[in-house]
């Protein structure tokens, strides 16, 4: 060191650095909460119920307000009327497990359907090939499905995709089937109409609409050679009993409306025009379910919906000319190529 205390240059050895460590920060893990399940809402269920159970005591009312008065005009009448309509409500329901009971035997639609769904975008032929030989033996019983299966071996080529054997197959195949289809929707339709107009008992009304509506169901599933899986079998089953019972408390409303119109002194056209709503409002429920049960049966889904849209306008359109008298059926079909 230098004489005035001053350090001389040179080296030092320095003191080791000290590490400050940073105080732990201590986490507090919060205690596992178990969250309870949520409540499942059955309001739906309640609802459609409710529904059921009002609409099959509006029924029993209108039936027993029918009986009631043939009774009281004639008792030999009332019973023979009973008798007739007990027969005629048992017989439906056997008609109805006949009809579920054959819906049930046909093959499900759903494995193909996803399938085809996979392969809307697909390039391969193979896979293409192999679903519709999946979908062919289903169809053996169609005689139309069979002549155009034999057209489309003849357009067939290793060159399409597997979205062009399908749209190949949609086109040849599956388009005479929708037309089929179309067709037995549009007479089920008419004779709904029909039959429940002439119906003069609520009860009838719906026993008409059910069976009915079951057996278009299961004619449109036999065309097509499929049926929809469980879920859509059960949601299509749903919705024709629940028809069925609109069909009834319609015709209570009719009722009601007649009444009304009695009042004004104007029963008859009352009566017409109530069984003319009856009708119509049957053909148009008739008819959506028919299409809602051609897309849940059909192998392929429909790939646009304005196919969807044209057949439904085309439904509608067949419903309601087929009610009209057949001269004027006959000048409409004249009219149509000149419009």
């Amino acid at each position: 060191m230098s004489g005035n205390g001053r350090p001389e240059p040179g080296l030092y050895s320095l003191d080791a650095a000290e590490t400050v460590a940073a105080e732990k920060t201590v986490v507090v893990e919060p205690p596992p909460v178990e969250m309870p399940p949520p409540a499942r809402r059955r309001y739906g269920r309640w609802f459609a119920a409710l529904a059921l159970a009002f609409f099959g005591a509006a029924l029993a009312y209108d039936a027993a307000q029918f009986l009631a008065r043939l009774f009281a005009f004639s008792t030999v009448a009332g019973a023979a009327a009973a008798a007739l309509l007990a027969a005629a409500l048992a017989a439906g329901c056997v008609w109805i497990f006949d009809e579920m009971r054959r819906f049930y035997a046909l093959r499900t639609a759903d494995r193909v359907r996803d399938a085809a769904a996979r392969l809307r975008d697909s390039a391969s032929h193979a896979e293409g090939l192999a679903l519709i030989n999946r979908i062919l033996p289903a169809l053996r019983g169609n005689i139309a499905a069979h002549d155009s299966a034999v057209r489309l071996q003849a357009l067939l080529r290793h060159t399409h995709s597997g979205a062009d054997v399908l749209n190949l197959f949609a086109r040849e195949v599956l388009d005479p089937l929708d037309r089929q289809a179309a067709a037995r929707v549009s007479r089920a339709a008419r004779d709904t109409a029909l039959g429940v107009a002439a119906s003069p008992v609520a009860a009838l009304d719906a026993v008409i609409g059910t069976v009915r509506a079951l057996r278009m169901i299961r004619e449109v599933a036999t065309i097509y050679g499929l049926r929809p899986g469980t879920f859509g079998a059960f949601r299509l089953m749903k919705r024709a009993l629940l028809d069925g019972a609109g069909f009834g408390t319609a015709d209570i409303a009719s009722d009601v409306f007649t009444d009304a119109m009695s009042g004004l002194g104007i029963r008859a056209t009352g009566m017409v025009a109530g069984k003319l709503g009856e009708g119509v409002f049957a053909a148009v429920r008739m008819t959506r379910l028919g299409l809602a049960a051609m897309q849940a049966c059909r192998p392929i889904p429909f790939a646009d919906e304005r196919r969807v849209a044209a057949l439904r306008r085309e439904l509608v359109t067949q419903v309601f000319t087929g009610l009209l008298p057949r001269r004027r059926r006959a000048e409409i079909e004249r009219a149509g190529p000149q419009a």
